[in-house]
């Protein structure tokens, strides 16, 4: 299938312009996001390392009350009017914006990993990180990097524009940093003891700490690692301005890109400033109850000091509410087995095969009780069970309504990290019972899918005559048993490929589907064409004539190989000529086929990176959002099984019938859409031809959006 316009990026790099700013005092300017990523995109990072408490923020928009930053006022720039959303964002946007969920907080509506926002105009768009520009760019499904304009929050609303807003904070109301070095004592005994009146403050804990950057791409790194992880998980940092000793400060390691700046718990310290072992609560380190509550400083000491009376987490203390439902299992799993990592809570949450509609009452009963409840048991020791029939039952009930919501890439209830709540042994029966299987590369492939569609520069009336079509894009070894024949599970989606495209050289440049290397173009014709060398000059009258003459003479040698279509037997052959002349060049009609896929190994995209616990190691998978993989042999996928849709996408009719209907018209036909006339409007009378002499078609609403599970074929497959 022709890529979609337009083509993918050919390098991992781009270059983009840095916006000018306003002249804003230094402190009111937004930090610079930073992180490890050579080419300077970040595409799905929703942290801003400006803004405190482990929030995640809107580029270029400071959270409101943060411990750095308070009492935001959002003002337009004076010198700069709102303006419509300007004509290069209207081929970003997206048409499936009933699918999305709502945008959340930040106003990002996110689903699998990608990002959307909606625009002040109206309309949606897909977007990226780009960590130059300090915002998010708008990017199309098909591009690993984002090459549209910078998008910016307008305000606290959950819309974008392309204007950006500048950002005026209170200075007066501002919370001072964390203190950069705690006291340090040489005995820990010698530390005084909280009075009665600290250990009843108030029941809420401090203001959270400081997120700050680790790197930076505009110079040096603004703080230096001196030392850590020690065995509380603190690091030592400098300032990069720091002038002394005193100026070091304590932080922990919030992710890959982040420091998060907080004080230990005063008497906490050695001398050298190494943390001290708690003598309360000790299977907790103050790095997993920062993680776990968000609190640092005294209330460290204080949680420990009310878990060890009580035995029970303090309501006082909430449990932080940050990253999926699985992680936030994973933390409140520290109190049922308080001396395992977090690895392997992890897999002790996998082992019980829970069901999605399982995993809210267990984070209810964890916080409650700070224990696994006794259901949860019951289920896992029913889920070990191989002999039990009611095995998968209901876990069955939950996923089989989600599946083509998976596939056509629409919003679903299923839980993003399926897989890892599921041990391997009963994942694999289960897939195996809802109809999946795996192929020799580990992909899971399924044989019940009705159909798949694909926009093509290949007439019917070459399809019919060499009776298959055949897998000419060179897709690598790695999804399909066989040969992969790229196309997609929605028939709208199928439009938005376009025609001449192809792996690279482009297949219009190829007289016929069995040509091995590609043709030159005329002289008068050759323009870009880097490949041609110059070869005699054809008026539009020779084209016509050598088309008309291939159509009727020398594809016939080619279709008595080919006639009995795909399966198998003798692949079919290719013509090797070299330095023929082509007539196709200026073709501009393409075509989108219906292709019969029962009983046919189809590889879905979607499928496998939502249930494939091997999807992220597997780089040959699907890539579009809609796109699966269809195998096939040698001899292509037989003429029995393509049907042509008309340009309204209401009716398809087969490609041998159409080419029955054309009869002697077929190649003069043919040989107008290889010499650029747009003759769509006739192949939509041929389909039409075919229903009026009684010939089977397949017929659908307009504008109604059809999938691949909407086909019901009228006749078996060939």
């Amino acid at each position: 299938m022709s890529p979609r316009t337009p083509v993918k990026p050919t390098s991992s790099t781009i270059r983009v312009p840095v916006p000018k700013t306003p002249d804003l005092p230094e402190s009111l300017r937004p930090s610079l996001p930073t992180g490890p990523h050579g080419s300077g995109l970040r595409p799905h990072h929703l942290d801003n390392p400006a803004v405190s408490g482990g929030e995640a923020a809107a580029p270029l928009r400071p959270a409101a009350n943060t411990p750095t930053e308070q009492n935001l006022q959002l003002t337009d720039l004076p010198d700069q009017a709102r303006t419509a959303i300007p004509a290069a964002l209207e081929s970003y946007r997206v048409s499936t914006t009933g699918a999305l969920p709502p945008p959340d907080p930040q106003g990002l509506r996110i689903i699998k990993n990608r990002l959307y926002v909606d625009l002040d105009d109206g309309g949606t768009v897909m977007v990226a990180y780009d960590v130059q520009l300090n915002t998010y760019r708008a990017k199309r499904a098909n591009e690993l990097l984002p090459s549209g304009p910078a998008l910016y929050r307008t305000g606290n609303r959950s819309t974008w524009g392309t204007e950006p807003m500048a950002v005026s904070v209170d200075q007066t109301t501002a919370s001072p940093p964390p203190r950069k070095r705690p006291r340090l004592v040489e005995d820990p005994a010698a530390a005084p003891k909280p009075s009665a009146q600290e250990s009843r403050a108030a029941d809420t804990p401090r203001a959270s700490a400081v997120v700050v950057a680790k790197l930076s791409y505009s110079g040096q790194p603004p703080y230096t690692r001196l030392a850590g992880p020690d065995s509380q998980g603190y690091y030592r940092l400098k300032k990069l301005d720091a002038d002394n000793a005193e100026d070091n400060v304590y932080a922990f390691s919030k992710d890959d890109d982040h420091w998060v700046l907080v004080d230990p718990p005063e008497g906490r310290m050695d001398a050298s400033g190494q943390s001290l072992a708690a003598e309360r609560l000790p299977s907790w380190t103050d790095h997993e109850i920062w993680e776990h509550y968000g609190l640092h400083g005294n209330d460290i000491s204080r949680f420990r000091s009310e878990v060890e009376t009580t035995g029970k987490q303090p309501q006082w203390a909430n449990a932080s509410q940050a990253g999926r439902t699985r992680e936030q299992l994973i933390r409140a799993l520290k109190w049922a087995h308080p001396d395992k990592s977090a690895e392997e809570r992890g897999q002790i949450l996998q082992g019980y095969n829970l069901l999605p509609s399982m995993l809210p009452r267990l984070q209810q009963a964890l916080q409650e009780h700070a224990k696994l409840p006794d259901w949860a048991q019951t289920h896992k020791l029913q889920s070990e069970t191989e002999t039990d029939p009611q095995r998968f039952d209901l876990l069955e009930q939950e996923v089989l309504p989600q599946i083509r919501t998976i596939r056509n890439f629409e919003a679903h209830s299923l839980d993003p990290d399926f897989v890892a709540y599921y041990s391997r042994p009963f994942l694999e029966a289960f897939l195996l019972r809802i109809g999946y299987q795996t192929n020799i590369h580990g992909c899971l492939y399924r044989t019940d899918i009705p159909a798949m569609f694909r926009t093509e520069d290949r007439t019917p009336f070459e399809l019919a005559r060499d009776g298959c079509m055949l897998a000419r894009e060179n897709h690598p070894p790695g999804s399909t048993t066989k040969k992969a024949l790229s196309a997609t599970f929605s028939l709208s989606d199928a439009k938005n490929y376009s025609v001449g495209g192809g792996p690279g050289i482009g297949q219009l440049r190829y007289n016929t589907q069995t040509n091995k290397y590609p043709g030159r173009r005329p002289e008068s014709d050759s323009g870009s064409d880097a490949d041609s060398e110059g070869s005699a000059d054809e008026s539009a009258s020779n084209t016509s004539h050598t088309a008309s003459s291939v159509a009727s003479s020398s594809t016939a040698q080619q279709s008595e190989a080919a006639s009995n279509g795909s399966g198998s037997g003798t692949p079919i052959s290719l013509d090797s000529e070299r330095g023929y002349t082509t007539y196709r060049h200026r073709q501009t009609t393409s075509f989108i086929y219906m292709i019969d896929t029962r009983n046919v190994e189809v590889v879905p995209g979607q499928e496998n990176r939502f249930f494939n616990p091997d999807s992220r190691t597997n780089n040959f998978l699907p890539y579009d959002d809609l796109e699966g993989h269809i195998s096939v042999s040698d001899r292509g996928v037989s003429a029995g099984r393509i049907w042509l849709v008309n340009s309204s996408l209401t009716r398809a009719a087969s490609v041998r019938a159409i080419h029955q209907a054309a009869g002697q018209t077929a190649a003069d036909i043919e040989s107008a859409t290889w010499s650029g006339v747009d003759n769509s409007a006739v192949y939509d009378q041929l389909i039409d031809r075919v229903a009026d002499t009684g010939g089977t078609v397949l017929n659908w609403p307009a504008d109604g959006k059809i999938f691949a599970d909407d086909v019901t074929w009228p006749v078996s497959s060939s």
